[in-house]
């Protein structure tokens, strides 16, 4: 019954769930398959945003997601798509992160991981990004290991490690890389598993 037609009001409800629920609680929010135009902030508390899909298109962010703070538990974004305009940040990442089933597309940077952060990103899609997946986190421990099933597109570079917090090898089976300018800039030599990925 909660009003959830613009960036306004998902923001309002954002910004309750914060003031009113326990910091160990994690909300799952099922989103419409509408345009979301402004930017939003999560913060406070692990909201899950789930997006749906109509015969209009599939739930959309065209000015980007910030994430604020280190959450207690591991915000999942899932099936929403996120379409920029050449510029910007798809999802500013200082919390934990799962993405699964996304797509992310004409971003400067479609997923930046920065702070004291983990973030991991399954099934989704990279198409024309200047930066795909970027990588500048430090001190924190690792939730998982799997990058895998995505596919990247066209983007300047699809992923780089600028630096990870963890040895943990980062396992990126069933990954797609397809016509990027750089396909994999492991500038901080992080141990990853490519052998299952398709460089096309």
């Amino acid at each position: 019954n909660t009003n959830l037609s613009d960036s306004q009001a998902l923001q309002a409800l954002i910004d309750r769930i914060a003031e009113e629920t326990d910091y160990r609680d994690t909300v799952n929010i099922h989103l419409p398959a509408v345009t979301y135009t402004e930017p939003v902030i999560l913060h406070g508390h692990t909201v899950n945003l789930i997006g749906s899909e109509s015969e209009n298109g599939r739930t959309t962010f065209t000015a980007g997601i910030q994430m604020r703070d280190e959450f207690y538990e591991i915000c999942y974004l899932s099936g929403i798509d996120f379409v920029g305009s050449g510029s910007g940040v798809a999802i500013s990442a200082a919390g934990r992160l799962w993405t699964q089933e996304c797509t992310f597309s004409s971003w400067k940077t479609a997923i930046l991981v920065f702070g004291h952060v983990w973030a991991n990103t399954t099934d989704c899609t990279f198409t024309d990004n200047e930066i795909g997946l970027h990588y500048n986190s430090t001190d924190i421990s690792p939730s998982d290991s799997h990058f895998t099933g995505n596919h990247f597109t066209g983007n300047g570079t699809a992923v780089l490690l600028e630096r990870v917090p963890s040895e943990l090898t980062l396992n990126f089976g069933e990954c797609v890389f397809e016509d990027n300018d750089v396909d994999l800039d492991n500038r901080c030599q992080q141990q990853v598993d490519i052998s299952e990925a398709e460089f096309r």
